[in-house]
């Protein structure tokens, strides 16, 4: 059995320079059934102690190794200022706690969506390919979907949009997004009226 202060190796690919990150392994599988399956389970990782991952960037997986020691996202120096980020950044971030089961920094960035919002930042949604993004690699029903589905219900307004801006609108966003918006809408209406 492998001691409390036992070290493992994530490589991030494709390979470049500075994507190998050394990290405590109690503190990596704590956060991670993924990693606790296969730095503890019958898999080869549980032997060498290395596991090569391939589905996200260096930048987001250093991003993720300030947060696995810190229980907080921060920038690259330290300061919180996660609810600055872009969202590009976020979803990457929120793409990989999903891909690797980490439930409390998914539950972290869903917080700062929540708070944009409660605070009427003026970047309460990511863009349209933000959004397509995240639908394309996230389940639907997912904390972050939930909340850019109702975020943009309560903001969208058809009826200030012409064809045209309705029709790009259509083209531009993800049709599951859309669909789960429609329904939503659908939804609202539905209470009000019943």
């Amino acid at each position: 059995m492998a001691s409390v202060s036992s070290i493992v190796e994530v490589i991030v690919t494709p390979q470049t320079e500075n994507n190998r990150f050394k990290l405590h392994k109690t503190a990596l599988c704590d956060v991670s059934p993924f990693f606790s399956n296969a730095f503890n389970g019958q898999f080869k990782e549980s032997h060498t102690d290395t596991i090569t991952i391939s589905s996200t960037s260096i930048a987001t997986f250093g991003l993720f190794t300030e947060w696995l020691y810190s229980r907080k996202l921060l920038d690259t120096t330290g300061n919180p200022t996660a609810w600055n980020w872009h969202w590009d950044v976020l979803i990457d971030l929120y793409i990989f706690a999903d891909s690797y089961d980490v439930p409390g920094l998914r539950e972290d960035i869903e917080d700062i969506a929540f708070s944009k919002a409660k605070r009427g930042d003026e970047d309460i949604l990511p863009t349209t390919q933000g959004i397509r993004k995240l639908f394309d690699n996230v389940p639907h029903g997912a904390g972050l979907c939930k909340h850019f589905v109702e975020t943009f219900a309560k903001q969208f307004d058809p009826g200030h949009l012409d064809a045209a801006e309705l029709e790009l609108a259509r083209r531009l966003l993800h049709p599951d997004f859309a669909w789960a918006v429609m329904v939503y809408l659908a939804d609202l209406r539905a209470r009000k009226e019943g």
